[in-house]
């Protein structure tokens, strides 16, 4: 497959809302300029005015190079600085993709879902306000734009 195919595909489908309820089935894990991994969280379309999402980075265990860690802090990158995505995620979180299931079901996750919500919803009043107040037609068509992708998400 075409690598900006691939690298499409990715991006549709972790730029969504994320939820409680995930499949691991739809994660990526991503290299990026340095070839380091991360993994690629659900971020909403829209949420930021660039193509940034949120992603944990994976650290290798110092004294076993096959073993990693999920990081405990979320990082915000530019999507466009990942060259490289697996959507087999063994190598990383080990058969069956255990210990992604283990994230997914645990209240750091739970937290992430609810934190973004929080932030969306926050986007949206902010573009709310930002388009009461702006007098420019152009401007406000913009404004408009915007906000109707992310309530269509909503």
């Amino acid at each position: 497959m075409n690598d900006s195919v691939y690298q499409l595909i990715v991006e549709s489908t972790v730029k969504r809302v994320p939820t409680c309820h995930e499949s691991p089935n739809d994660f990526f894990i991503a290299l990026d300029d340095c070839d380091y991994p991360y993994l690629i969280l659900p971020t909403p379309k829209e949420m930021f005015d660039n193509d940034d999402v949120f992603t944990i980075r994976l650290i290798p265990d110092v004294l076993n190079k096959f073993r990693y860690e999920l990081d405990n802090s979320y990082t915000k990158l530019s999507f466009s600085r990942f060259s490289t995505f697996f959507d087999d995620k063994t190598y990383y979180f080990g058969p069956e993709e255990n210990m992604l299931v283990k994230f997914l079901t645990s209240p750091i996750y739970k937290n992430y879902v609810a934190w973004i919500s929080h932030l969306y919803f926050k986007r949206i009043d902010d573009l709310i306000e930002q388009y009461n107040n702006e007098p420019g037609k152009e401007q406000k068509k913009t404004i408009k734009a915007k906000l109707s992708r992310l309530l269509i998400e909503a």
